[in-house]
């Protein structure tokens, strides 16, 4: 109880410590009052009694010591004590200082950036009640490819688990809203189970939820909306619950309003129950569409989940060898399923190159640490004679990297911060889910603070320990300048090797990318032109459900536009150029099976659609209307297509099979018939395109699809004439992702153009850190050397000799480090392979490019230390030394 009672002392105390002071004072002068007043009584003068009083009462600070000892807590009056005299300093050097902080800062802020664009994607997970409960589950194919699960599938697994508290589904599709006073409008939507909403404990902000019998056979439509959606289409009317609309063409009944952020896997904006889905009730136990999860019972096990349904599924593959034979099942953390795992290659790579910055930030502190070590040197040695202790040393010093770490910090959260909104305005608006979310939270600060105390360490330690084992008697007979400057040569060369190998990595990875940035294909300098405007349709399967239906919109459309004399050229395409395609089996024809089964991009067109392109065939035809009928079963393959699976040529007349036709082993197929080779057109960011089947449109017509237009009106009023044509036809049919066919690259193409960014800045800030390091390195040795450098020029050395053995000087060092640094290309290239056997980070090309860009920084860095150099006067050199 006495320890406790100490204990809540001290704390107090260092609450009111100003207040015990005052006490303290007060109360010693209270003694030395009465005392002079005792020695007053016994006759002795007013002076000469204080003196005596003070000598009966002893030394006033020493007393004052002891009591404070006894009181609040030392250690931390202590390093308060330190931590104020390491800011005065800073004050009194705030180039320093400066410097300091905001090179150790960017270094930081780069690391916390990188490290908050991780957590959104990796560790935050889905805004979920509990997360690590919910599991998602897939069935996985002979190949061993996740797909998902089938309805029936679905229904036996929710009827026969028993480690899960209940299993919901969904089946992502888009839906078009009319019939409620609006424009027509295409949406994002799901169709869901009702047990949904309650397995995530989603609850609605306005109306309710699906309830069970929402969810039921014949039940009335109803559906949700997302709270986003309900503001922009309605404004926030609180009346649209219970209102009236008109959903892929079948009438609905909004009945709630969910929050944005609502933690539902998918980024719908509108919901309806799962057995509105257009042919749910109907489809083969091997149509494998929907996405199932499910939350574990409280006293459930993960590996018993995930065996439990394992076994469900080998039991269902027996019972149903027909469509389950080789189909697997399993069950897996739903945050694995939609985000990442920060052990991934990439993620361990990608923060590799955050703590490289950090680490060429905390080398070149400990440069400038050192430099000025050199300089307090005499004050350090003063100290040191005077009784101050080698730990008590290190001590201050230590909280002077802390003061600096500590500035630094902030410094860094501002960089973070900043990095993070130009990342984020890079990335096109409805290209991330909402649960990727770059703010800061509680895991970027605790890696902010974590990182930042590490630092300390890092670049504060060695040059504390140095500057604390200091010849006290050397220092003062020399004053601290020749002895103390060759000893922190060595550890000075060390952290400038440093810098520059850790930037030697950096460099050469952009050296790589650089070199595998190919110029592209033929046809991107075709396509890359505003006169292709694009626009996507979506036919609701309520009003078009049948091919034929679909078919006969898509013609009258065509003809209408095609009417536009303002409009040269239109077709229809399943996917546009550079939007990556759907990619199906397919089996050649005339070779063993084996061998024969492939796999390519398979996209639907129109008569037309090369023409819209301006892209002639290059062999061969280009489809009519005819083809895609009974009789002609045709197709157009790519150029590439022709030279991977045809290389000694003649691919026109060869016949394939694709997709669902994908026979077994002897089995007769429709074949389809090769009647033209296009010119490749890349349908993904890659140095190449892939091989691509073009199967004509009336083959079977799209649910989806994307209007491909070539004119010359402006883009506004293209689509507007559009708009008008498309509601001419259907006025309930709305056109959505109006876009030129170069911002349709520029959308698609942001991953690779936002990575080679971040790749480049990272590189540029670590080039930039490493060549104020040598600049700063250079210098410092520039300064102490001027008197050596007076006594050359006066004895006849030419400015030309002095800047060049400056120079030679700052070469030898980056050599140093662009050896080591090679050394770390090469660990780095057997950690981190780029995939790419014929080029490599270490061979010639690459370090020739890397050792370029690092005798421009010397150069760079050594160019003012030079000019100072060459500008000394001799006379005043030697005089001054």
């Amino acid at each position: 109880m006495t320890t406790i009672r100490v204990l809540m002392s001290r704390l107090l105390d260092l609450l009111f410590s100003g207040r015990r002071e005052r006490r303290l004072e007060e109360e010693i002068a209270n003694h030395l009052d009465l005392l002079t007043q005792h020695y007053l009584a016994a006759g002795m003068a007013p002076a000469d009694a204080r003196r005596a009083a003070q000598r009966e009462f002893g030394g006033v600070e020493r007393i004052k010591e002891a009591y404070r000892d006894q009181r609040g807590l030392p250690l931390l009056d202590t390093l308060a004590r330190d931590f104020g005299f390491a800011v005065r300093l800073m004050r009194r050097n705030p180039s320093f200082a400066v410097t300091a902080v905001l090179v150790l800062g960017i270094g930081i802020g780069v690391n916390n950036m990188l490290f908050t664009i991780l957590n959104a994607h990796t560790i935050r997970g889905l805004p979920i009640p509990q997360s690590g409960r919910v599991f998602f589950i897939s069935s996985v194919d002979a190949k061993g490819a996740d797909r998902g699960i089938s309805c029936a599938d679905f229904e036996d697994i929710r009827t026969s688990t028993r480690q899960f508290a209940g299993i919901a589904a969904f089946r992502g599709m888009p839906m078009v809203v009319t019939g409620d006073g609006h424009a027509p409008e295409r949406l994002d939507g799901a169709y869901a189970t009702a047990s949904a909403f309650t397995l995530l404990r989603i609850e609605p902000v306005h109306g309710r939820g699906f309830r069970e019998s929402d969810d039921a056979a014949g039940a009335a439509p109803v559906a949700l909306l997302s709270r986003n959606a309900w503001l922009a289409r309605y404004g926030g009317d609180p009346s649209v619950l219970g209102r009236a609309v008109t959903i892929n063409g079948a009438p609905s009944t909004i009945v709630g309003i969910l929050p944005d952020a609502s933690g539902f896997p998918g980024t719908a904006a509108i919901w309806m129950p799962l057995q509105q889905a257009p042919g749910i009730r109907t489809e083969r136990r091997d149509a494998r569409t929907l996405q199932v999860f499910g939350r574990l019972t409280e006293r459930a096990d993960a590996g018993e989940a995930g065996a439990e349904i394992a076994a469900i599924a080998e039991r269902l593959a027996n019972d149903h060898p027909d469509t389950n034979h080789n189909v697997r099942a399993r069950a897996f953390p739903i945050n694995e399923r939609f985000l990442g795992s920060p052990t991934d290659p990439v993620w361990i790579a990608f923060m590799t190159i955050g703590f490289i910055v950090v680490l060429i930030s905390c080398a070149n502190v400990a440069n400038l640490m050192i430099d000025r070590s050199v300089l307090r040197s005499r004050e350090l040695a003063i100290r040191a004679s005077v009784g101050g202790s080698r730990g008590r040393l290190l001590q201050q010093l230590l909280a002077e990297s802390a003061a600096i770490a500590a500035a630094g910090t902030g410094v860094g959260l501002l960089v973070a911060i900043g990095g993070i909104r130009v990342f984020r305005s890079a990335i096109p608006g409805d290209a991330l889910p909402y649960w990727l979310d770059y703010s800061v939270d509680w895991r970027v600060l605790a890696a902010l603070i974590g990182v930042s105390v590490v630092t300390v360490l890092v670049f504060g330690l060695v040059p504390s320990i140095r500057a604390s084992k200091s010849d006290v008697i050397a220092v003062l007979k020399d004053g601290g300048r020749s002895s103390t400057a060759s000893r922190r040569h060595l550890w000075s060369t060390a952290f400038l090797a440093a810098q520059v190998a850790l930037c030697v990595v950096l460099l050469a990875q952009l050296a790589v990318a650089v070199r595998t940035n190919d110029p592209g294909l033929p046809s991107d300098s075709i396509l890359d032109t505003p006169t292709i405007v694009t626009a996507t349709l979506t036919l609701p399967p309520a009003i078009y459900p049948s091919n034929a239906g679909r078919a006969g919109f898509y013609d009258s459309l065509m003809r209408r536009v095609r009417g536009v004399k303002a409009i040269e050229a239109a077709a229809f395409a399943s996917t546009l150029p550079f939007t990556n395609g759907e990619s199906k089996q397919m089996v050649i024809d005339g070779r063993r099976f084996e061998e024969a089964r492939r796999s390519s991009m398979v996209i639907s067109i129109t008569p037309g659609y090369f023409d819209v392109l301006r892209l002639p065939l290059l062999q061969g035809r280009d489809f009519d209307d005819s083809d895609g009928g009974p009789g002609r079963e045709n197709i157009i393959v790519n150029e590439m297509f022709a030279q991977e699976f045809f290389p000694e040529g003649g691919a026109l007349g060869r016949r394939i099979a694709i997709g669902d036709a994908v026979p077994t082993d002897g089995a007769t197929v429709p074949w389809l018939t090769i009647v033209g080779v296009s010119p490749t057109v890349r349908q993904r960011r890659a140095t190449d395109s892939d091989p691509v089947v073009f199967v004509p449109w009336a083959a079977g017509a799209p649910a989806t699809g994307a209007l491909v237009v070539r004119s010359g009106l402006d883009t506004t009023s293209l689509v507007a004439t559009l708009r008008q044509q498309v509601q001419a036809v259907d006025a309930a049919m709305p056109i959505f992702r109006a876009r030129t066919l170069p911002q349709v690259r520029h959308d698609s193409d942001w991953v690779g153009r936002v990575s080679s960014r971040l790749l480049l800045f990272l590189t540029f800030i670590a080039v930039s850190l490493a060549t104020v390091g040598l600049y700063a390195v250079t210098a410092h040795g520039v300064s102490q050397q001027r008197h050596e450098i007076g006594i050359r020029m006066a004895l006849g050395a030419r400015p030309v000799q002095i800047a060049r053995r400056v120079l030679r000087h700052a070469l030898v060092q980056g050599s140093i480090g662009f050896g080591a640094g090679i050394v770390c290309t090469a660990l780095w290239a057997s950690v981190f392979p780029s995939g790419d056997a014929e080029l490599r980070a270490t061979d010639a090309g690459s370090l020739a490019i890397v050792g370029a860009v690092l005798v421009a920084v010397v150069v760079i860095a050594a160019a003012v230390p030079m000019r100072r150099a060459t500008r000394l006067d001799p006379l005043s050199t030697i005089r001054a030394e």
